[in-house]
């Protein structure tokens, strides 16, 4: 016997069974039963979730329903987007919210909204810093797509690579004076 599946009209004695508001009391007692073995179940994950494997991770993120987490992904980047879900969740709809699924994905990320580069009124650009293939693209594609507004429209998909190198400039500087004979 399970806890999680016990429902509380099966527990109750047999004379009580037969009363419909017996049945509604139960209905709503195992509702937020439910509920409160969830939040356990969440404060339990969110606790240990450095220290959980790649399968409990995806195992999390399919109960939940995360629409941008992808199995294929590295472990760093489904702690990240089960870390911030819920970030993702309550903002959905904004920049910030695309920004931050995206982020957990690929890092860096620049949103472009339309006034900066003259485009039509709820488009946009983004700037990643990823190597972005054929298999990641379905990930970028639903995260993108989940997070940012409905009516948005995506209108590119940039990549940069930042690195470093030594330059070196040399420079000469010389006087010399000019001047006049009478």
């Amino acid at each position: 016997m399970n806890i999680q599946d016990t429902k509380l009209l099966e527990v109750i004695p047999a004379f009580m069974q037969d009363d419909k508001t017996v049945h509604a009391l139960c209905a709503a007692a195992d509702a937020m039963f439910q509920k409160l073995i969830d939040a356990i179940h969440i404060a339990w994950w969110r606790k240990y979730i450095d220290q959980l494997d790649v399968e409990q991770l995806d195992a999390i993120a399919k109960q939940i329903g995360i629409f941008w987490y992808d199995d294929g992904s590295d472990i760093v980047s489904k702690r990240n987007v089960l870390k911030n879900y819920e970030n993702v969740l309550a903002i959905a709809g904004t920049p910030d919210a695309v920004k931050f699924a995206v982020k957990d994905l690929f890092g860096d990320v620049e949103i472009i909204e339309w006034p900066s580069y003259g485009g039509e009124p709820y488009h946009f650009k983004l700037l990643v810093n990823a190597k972005l293939t054929d298999d990641n693209m379905k990930r970028f594609a639903s995260a993108v797509a989940g997070a940012k507004n409905v009516r948005s429209i995506m209108d590119s998909l940039d990549t940069m690579r930042v690195s470093t190198a030594n330059v070196y400039i040399g420079a000469a500087f010389t006087n010399t004076y000019i001047c006049e004979v009478k």
